[in-house]
């Protein structure tokens, strides 16, 4: 039995979604990871906006 599209795409479509969502996630958790790194140091990140939003 072949898998009809709609579903094939539809489970593609959800592991592209999960994949992304790991994504941002990690890059919010290096974001963090400087502030807290920036705040040891005595001093806030060098820049003027934030870098995700």
């Amino acid at each position: 039995m072949v898998p009809d599209e709609d579903s094939t795409l539809s489970a593609s479509l959800q592991r592209a979604a999960a994949s992304a969502d790991v994504t941002l996630s990690a890059a919010v958790d290096v974001e963090q990871r400087l502030r807290d790194f920036y705040e040891w140091m005595g001093s806030d990140l060098p820049r003027e906006k934030p870098l995700l939003g």
